[in-house]
């Protein structure tokens, strides 16, 4: 099993190696309609999983409607290259865009 790289935030850059996951965990709240969503795919890299949210909730283990957690998004390299994905945190029924999480990857 390859390499899962994990990170809590938005990176400004991210290396990794052909095969490997990444794992980046935005903060999102839970029951509001808003969720982070890849504006446009790359040939580089794959999301995995896109029609399932995954959630992770910080200090609390309760799960609370409304309360502050983290949105689980998970990438896999495909191939060498570097590639600019642009994250959006929106309402996929709205068209404003609440935030946005531009991430640089090099992948090896």
């Amino acid at each position: 099993m390859k390499d899962t790289l994990v990170f809590v935030g938005c990176q400004e850059k991210i290396s990794m190696t052909v095969g490997s996951i990444v794992e980046i965990k935005l903060e999102a709240i839970k029951g509001t309609g808003y969720q982070w969503i890849l504006k446009e795919p790359s040939p580089l890299i794959q999301q995995i999983e896109t029609d399932v949210l995954k959630y992770s909730t910080p200090e609390s283990k309760e799960d609370i409607p409304g309360q502050k957690s983290y949105q689980v998004l998970q990438f896999k390299a495909l191939e060498k290259g570097k590639v600019k994905i642009e994250l959006e945190y929106k309402r996929t029924f709205e068209k404003g865009i609440e935030k946005t999480c531009l991430i640089e990857i090099e992948i090896n």
